[in-house]
């Protein structure tokens, strides 16, 4: 049996696979306006086989997701046109919160 290597997949692989994306801010209603229709199901089962044989990480925090782990294909958080790759379920929830941040006051 070989050891799998540990695999972090850079955005330019990402967009290679089929993860440029193609819309904006999620709109609500379907799977697919939301941005998470076919291309967006196809990608994600694509790598689903690599997080599956272990070693990949998750583009956010960096360490591994076991194959156990429940995960999201993430979208960049400035362009949700573009995917970033395999994220903790945690780490991609968080994000709501972190965008909040970014945004300071207006006094």
């Amino acid at each position: 049996m070989t050891a799998v290597s540990q695999i972090f997949l850079s955005p330019v692989q990402i967009f290679a696979a089929g993860g440029g994306g193609t819309g904006g801010a999620p709109p609500s209603g379907s799977t697919t306006r939301r941005g998470y229709g076919h291309a967006h199901q196809k990608l994600r089962a694509k790598l689903k086989l690599l997080v599956d044989a272990g070693g990949v990480r998750c583009w956010r925090c960096g360490k591994l997701i076991h194959p156990s782990e429940r995960w999201d294909l993430g979208h960049d958080d400035r362009d949700r046109r573009r995917y970033k790759g395999p994220e903790h379920l945690k780490c991609n929830r968080a994000t709501a919160t972190r965008r909040r941040r970014w945004h300071s006051r207006k006094w």
